[in-house]
């Protein structure tokens, strides 16, 4: 089965898409080779499952088994492949790597650097306390987000409409767990705000998605686009990594581009300056895989931009699979 939605003429005949990325010199082939290959892809909601591919144009929507052992050359083809993906991965209610999925609809300001600076700390310390009880040092914080939009709202200046994923992938939680930590970092940041932004900006029980916790839920990969009834939403809303959090809450920002798409500069800075995030998390065009632009087949007519950076380690640092298992017997149709 097809798991692009791309057009032959976009993607080259099979022969060429299997020499179009290499990796240590070798060849690889495709993803969905790579897939069909290894009989990952299946049709049967009775069958072991541990991700989803959205349907997308004409290609329906398919589950995926990806047994544990192959997990690491399976990143390794996703992150090769240069088409688009449409991804997701299934939360295990028994075992999961600890995430938060934000969804803010409509904020007065963006949630840029120190905004997400101080969403991550917060992250953490939800992770510490009681009932859920991480170790400090198991509490690193990776941020990936998708660039903000504008958003109608009842303000008189422009709203923006962000997303944002936190992930933890040193803490392994239950679905309880991951409720009882949801609920404890909706008190931290009602309690806390963050400095500078008018208090009431967002309703945090409502952004922090209690929904996504549940046996059949999904979260989009690093990488893959967002489609709704087979439509891309907008530009695909990808996700890039823009923020790593140590332990110790010391900030390190993620490598990306020295300028935006308006040729401002971005300048370099230290790891306790996290401003210059803004310009890249609003950008118009985000970097996520390597190569070169290519067209997206359905939805909305665009383009998206070369996408830099994404590697197997990258891409497990924000899988929520845990290590060892990631079995799911069912599904549900929406990516967040």
């Amino acid at each position: 089965a097809s798991l692009s939605s791309t057009p032959r003429s976009a993607t080259g005949s099979s022969a060429s898409v299997t020499t179009r990325r290499s990796l240590g010199g070798g060849a690889l082939p495709s993803l969905a080779q790579w897939l069909g290959a290894h009989r990952c892809v299946h049709s049967d909601k009775r069958r072991r499952c541990s991700h989803l591919k959205m349907q997308a144009g004409d290609s329906p929507l398919h589950f995926l088994w990806v047994p544990p052992r192959l997990r690491r050359d399976f990143l390794l083809h996703y992150a090769a492949d240069p088409g688009p993906t449409f991804l997701c991965e299934l939360v295990d209610p028994r075992a999961h790597r600890a995430f938060v999925d934000v969804d803010i609809p409509r904020a007065r300001e963006p949630v840029d650097g120190p905004r997400l600076a101080w969403l991550a700390r917060a992250f953490q310390h939800a992770l510490r306390r009681a009932p859920v009880g991480i170790p400090v040092d198991r509490t690193r914080v990776v941020v990936t987000a998708a660039r903000s939009e504008p958003a109608s709202g009842a303000y008189d200046r422009p709203a923006f409409r962000c997303g944002i994923h936190l992930h933890a992938p040193d803490a392994i939680l239950t679905t309880t767990q991951s409720l009882a930590m949801r609920s404890l970092l909706v008190h931290l940041l009602e309690r806390e705000p963050c400095p500078g932004v008018p208090d009431g900006d967002v309703d945090w029980d409502a952004a922090l998605d209690d929904g996504v916790y549940s046996e059949g839920c999904e979260l989009r990969m690093l990488g893959s686009l967002k489609v709704k009834k087979g439509s891309i939403v907008s530009d695909g809303r990808p996700y890039r990594r823009v923020l790593d959090v140590s332990p110790d809450g010391s900030l390190h920002p993620a490598a990306g581009p020295t300028s935006d798409t308006a040729g401002r500069e971005m300048l370099p800075c230290a790891a306790d300056q996290v401003g210059y995030i803004a310009a890249a998390f609003r950008a118009d065009i985000v970097n996520l895989l390597p190569g070169g632009g290519y067209p997206i087949a359905v939805g909305a007519a665009t383009t998206i931009g070369p996408r830099e950076g994404l590697t197997a380690d990258a891409l497990e640092d924000v899988s929520i699979l845990a290590p060892v298992r990631g079995v799911m017997d069912s599904h549900s149709a929406s990516s967040s």
